[in-house]
């Protein structure tokens, strides 16, 4: 098979079809097709080369909004449904609410000859897609971009739309003061410190300033928390999208791994704290930065004597949560990932109810399994790291259980050192669950906490001795 180009890394075709080389498209030329083939072809394909993802009509909206998101004002205009051009777009916000007012005309693209969104004569879903558009609007308010940025659309379909600069905001505050660690410790302390301490020291802050100041110091205090506040989200934002950005391409281009065989820090901190529910990366325009870093591509090097692994068999006694489990021999923590928790300031954290029970299933207590504890590591709170197999129920083949939690969506790949030989296959398998919205990262996914959903079930049994025993075990 022929080599695919990763800037025509994107295929229409058929249902049942394999994917053709020679057919690979950039992706507005390939976007364009599919959205004009989906709305008469329910068959019809828009395949991912990068991510093997295959997307249907079913996904057309999700296909429309990333389109949308490459356009300029300029290359649209609005048209009536016999295809009569009734006004170029200028305004975009406004011309969409105009739209939304009037039902009237629809948006056409004319340089790829397709209905962005059919007016509402030919399109039962005009509505729905227009609210879509106008919701994607403050993603894309941009900076003016300079000549050298410039990148006019070419023809043939290169995919050539600039990448949407980073909102400016012109308030500099904390100048020199704005690294990611303090702005990552600031986010910390307000989101976990105690209500009761923020007041008191909101409280005796104002008291210092009214003292000094009067009443102008009252007020530059609130103005102060407010900038603070605007300071805390914008900071959020940035950090959220170099984090999209880093596994986005981590997906399209693979690991990043130096000749040295270490991965990319800033890339696993990236997938060790991605953000959950779906964020769509598998058609994540990259920004300059991130595009323009070093990406090689090397193995994982892992020194295989710095675990020391020890394989037996072991009998499950209770399952504690989605990473941890009590066998005979002592107390179990899955190597290489991390499950939400169960009790996490006295809640549940989103999705842990779910890993547990994923968990309980694979491995009820009383079950066989083997485990590979990794001897030269600590047992942290008591805990021996290992990897768990257990036979698959349907093929009763062996499977790693860590592998398979992140292959789920239900658990993140960790980045401690020194790596674990499984390594790469970990994060390849989060990568992969990201860009396929596998539970976590699931438009479904539910980011609140939820109370902890737990009871307690006992069991009596007879011991060897002829004296009853009680185990106890969460459900």
């Amino acid at each position: 098979m022929s080599k695919i180009d990763p800037a025509q890394g994107y295929i229409v075709m058929r249902e049942g079809d394999q994917p053709d080389p020679a057919r690979a498209q950039p992706f507005l030329k390939a976007a364009a097709a599919f959205l004009k083939g989906a709305a008469t072809d329910p068959v019809t394909r828009l395949y991912d080369t990068v991510t093997g993802m295959s997307y249907s009509p079913a996904d057309a909206d999700v296909v429309r909004l990333v389109y949308f998101s490459h356009l300029r004002p300029e290359d649209m205009e609005v048209r009536s449904a016999d295809g009569r051009t009734l006004q170029p777009v200028q305004d975009l916000p406004e011309t969409l609410q105009n739209l939304a007012r009037h039902k009237s005309g629809g948006l056409f693209v004319p340089a790829d000859d397709v209905w962005l969104v059919p007016p509402p004569e030919i399109n039962p879903e005009f509505e729905q897609q227009i609210e879509l558009l106008r919701h994607e609007l403050p993603e894309m308010e941009t900076e003016a971009p300079t000549a050298d940025q410039v990148h006019p659309r070419g023809p043939a379909g290169a995919d050539t739309g600039a990448y949407p600069v980073e909102l400016h905001d012109d308030m500099d505050l904390l100048p020199g003061l704005s690294g990611e660690k303090m702005l990552n410790a600031t986010i910390a302390f307000v989101r976990q410190a105690n209500p009761a301490t923020l007041a008191a020291l909101g409280a005796l802050a104002g008291m210092l300033a009214y003292k000094s100041m009067g009443l102008k110091g009252v007020v530059g205090l609130l103005l102060a928390v407010a900038a603070l506040k605007r300071y805390l989200k914008m900071g959020s934002r940035i950090i959220m999208d170099q984090r999209l950005d880093l596994v986005a391409r981590g997906i399209q281009d693979g690991i990043p791994v130096n000749k040295n065989g270490q991965v990319d820090a800033e890339f696993l901190e990236a997938l060790r704290h991605f953000p959950v529910g779906d964020h769509n990366v598998a058609f994540r325009r990259l920004s300059p930065a991130v595009r323009a870093r070093q990406w090689e591509h090397h193995p994982i090097k892992v020194d295989p004597s710095a675990y020391g692994l020890e394989s037996h068999a072991e009998t499950v006694s209770q399952v504690v949560d989605g990473d941890t489990f009590v066998g005979q021999r002592g107390r179990y923590r899955l190597i290489g990932i991390d499950t939400p928790e169960l009790d996490h300031h006295d809640k549940s954290q989103p999705g842990a109810q779910r890993a547990w029970e994923a968990l309980r299933q694979l491995i009820p207590p009383g079950s066989q399994v083997r485990v590979e504890v990794a001897r030269n590591q600590p047992a942290l709170y008591g805990r021996m790291p290992c990897y768990l197999y257990a036979k698959d129920s349907v093929s009763g083949n062996e499977l790693c259980v860590n592998k398979l939690l992140v292959e789920e969506g239900l658990a993140r790949a960790t980045n401690f050192q020194p790596y674990h030989p499984k390594m790469q296959e970990f994060v390849q398998s989060a990568l992969d669950a990201i860009s396929q919205r596998k539970g976590l990262w699931n438009a479904l996914y539910n980011p609140k906490p939820q109370p902890r959903i737990l009871s307690v079930q006992a069991e009596r049994s007879v011991a060897g001795s002829g004296d009853e025993r009680v185990n106890f075990s969460l459900a």
